[in-house]
């Protein structure tokens, strides 16, 4: 595999394939930026090959075909341009499709990503679809978040779990197939959750160097609700993007953790001490307000509210 943390549920995988005990339907889950996509593609291509073995040939019929981009037995379902939405129309028509008898490969195999984004109707027709299988079919359902689908899909797919790597791994990764500094490394992920692939596109960028200053600001704004304005005005943009939500939870769980004695050094690094309870509060508003970004909730908005609870967190002199 191109990502070595992806080792394992890709040898899980092969082995059901080989042995002949692969179910009908996938649901690969995990964070977004750990490439998931990337061993969605690997199966595929191992179920469309005409060899029938986890990794493809290349050279048969169906996998040159897949190469050019135009196989009669895959099938991938995404929201239409510009929406967020997989409508019950688009499972409808893959369900149709999935009925015919195999072209080419030994099976037709469908992608559904992110699968989350399927509405009720949508995720009833392919409830349906599961529960009596469609013989030679495999269908994939990629999630970044499989608490969003409902439970009755979850339970009738077998799961192919994708873990964030460890931070060491992680970083052994960017240094070597990326070409980063470790210290770059180490901030990068730090900045994306302890996401790979989002960190490597973050290396370099304007992003990281604004992650690094958001950080100091944050700590100056501790106790201090007139500042929140011009924070608030030169944060305008990013506002809109799941990343400085990710940043502002990060933010508060590291003021958590300092709150509770874990970690190193204090943070924010002032002489106070900070209430955990209202902190833990602020991390999982940011948590939400970044599920909120699919909706017309005005991000500004909640980025203000935010920030100005932040500035009032009742910072405390430490007890001696």
């Amino acid at each position: 595999m191109t990502y070595p943390w992806l080792e394992r549920p890709w040898n899980e995988f092969a082995a059901r394939l080989e042995q002949n005990r692969l179910p009908h339907a996938l649901l690969v889950s995990g964070p977004e930026g750990t490439g998931k996509a990337s061993l969605i593609e690997a199966m595929m291509e191992g179920l469309l090959c005409e060899a029938s073995t986890a990794e493809a040939c290349g050279s048969c019929r169906s996998c040159k075909l897949l190469a050019g981009g135009a196989h009669p037995d895959r099938f991938v379902v995404v929201p239409e341009d510009g929406k967020r939405i997989i409508k019950v129309e688009a499972i409808r028509n893959l369900i149709a499709q999935m009925m015919l008898t195999t072209t080419i490969s030994p099976r037709k195999v469908a992608l559904i990503s992110p699968a989350e984004a399927m509405n009720v109707n949508a995720a009833n027709a392919l409830l349906k679809t599961l529960e009596e299988p469609l013989g030679q079919a495999v269908i994939i359902l990629l999630s970044h978040d499989p608490s969003r689908l409902p439970a009755t899909i979850r339970s009738r797919c077998q799961l192919v779990a994708v873990h964030t790597p460890t931070t060491p791994q992680a970083v052994d990764w960017l240094v070597r197939a990326r070409g980063l500094d470790p210290a770059s490394a180490e901030l990068a992920l730090e900045a994306t959750a302890g996401s790979p692939l989002r960190a490597a596109a973050l290396a370099g960028s304007e992003d990281l160097e604004r992650y690094a200053r958001l950080q100091q600001e944050l700590e100056a704004l501790v106790g201090k609700p007139s500042r929140v304005s011009a924070l608030s005005a030169d944060l305008v943009g990013l506002e809109a993007r799941d990343l400085l939500w990710t940043w502002l939870s990060l933010a508060a769980r590291k003021a958590l953790e300092s709150a509770l004695g874990a970690g190193g050094k204090p943070w924010p690094d002032t002489p106070y001490t900070l209430p955990p309870a209202r902190i833990a509060d602020l991390q999982r508003l940011a948590d939400r307000s970044r599920k909120l970004l699919s909706t017309s909730v005005r991000q500004d908005l909640l980025l203000q509210e935010w920030l100005i609870e932040w500035a009032r967190l009742p910072a405390r002199e430490p007890t001696r």
